[in-house]
């Protein structure tokens, strides 16, 4: 989706191949501004802004992956991109990216707030953005707080399949 927007922008832009090749790049380009400044801290605030957001993301991730592991029959709606029981690779990667997504519009807009001149609209244009890290962090906390129900299907307290069972685990 974001290659045919980036072509269709690029046509109607009726522009020189160099600035079609800018409007094309523009994306991977933030994308590694927002990883260079988030190793750097070139701009500490940004840079920490940008850490909550991936902290709280990826918190997120640790918390789905312990739900799906705890519950024997699927607890959440993950549909197709997570299935029932998705690997772990699957989950924080996805969230990963999403985290990195989060960042790199969160760089996005501090760069653009540099050009505002209303004191309150610049500060609303930089942390807007937390509160994605806020939802997540509700997404953890409501995670942790998930139980699995009892089920006929599986025996013991743990409610957990067989094939989900580390080996080292009594079975009651």
């Amino acid at each position: 989706m974001l290659a045919a927007s980036s072509v269709v922008l690029a046509m109607n832009a009726q522009a020189s191949p160099k600035r079609i090749g800018r409007i094309v790049t523009a994306a991977p380009r933030a994308v590694g501004r927002t990883a260079e400044n988030m190793v750097t801290f070139k701009d500490r605030r940004l840079a920490l802004n940008q850490w909550i957001l991936m902290a709280a993301v990826l918190m997120d991730a640790k918390t789905s992956f312990d739900v799906t592991r705890r519950c024997a029959e699927p607890c959440e709606n993950y549909s197709f991109v997570f299935g029932a029981h998705p690997s772990e690779i699957r989950v924080f990667g996805l969230l990963g990216v999403t985290g990195m997504y989060y960042a790199t519009i969160n760089q996005a807009a501090w760069e653009l707030s540099y050009t505002e001149a209303d004191r309150g609209g610049r500060e609303f244009e930089r942390y807007f953005f937390l509160f994605p890290a806020v939802m997540h962090g509700w997404f953890a906390l409501r995670n942790i707080q998930t139980h699995p129900a009892t089920s006929p299907t599986f025996e013991g307290p743990s409610n957990v399949p067989p094939q989900l069972r580390p080996d080292h685990a009594a079975v009651p």
